[in-house]
């Protein structure tokens, strides 16, 4: 049996212009991503590139500056 499901943040307000992190894992867009949600639609998203080594992904945030956001990680992609 394999998890799979979704995890989101609590609410945040975005506060700088860039938002960065570190992603690994398959690219497989809407399946296994993560997802900056603004007014309950993605703004923004981003895959692995289909390693396990986490690599460092920014995203440009400033036309939501102010705004309340919500961080989204979708794993719904079956695969080894």
């Amino acid at each position: 049996m394999q998890s799979r499901g979704r995890l989101r943040s609590p609410p945040f307000e975005i506060t700088q212009d860039y938002l960065n992190f570190l992603i690994g894992g398959g690219a497989h867009p809407g399946q296994s991503c993560v997802n900056l949600i603004v007014d309950d639609r993605v703004m923004r998203t981003a895959t692995g590139s289909n390693a396990e080594a986490l690599e460092c992904s920014l995203w440009h945030v400033r036309p939501w500056r102010g705004r309340q956001a919500v961080l989204e990680i979708v794993d719904d992609a079956f695969g080894e």
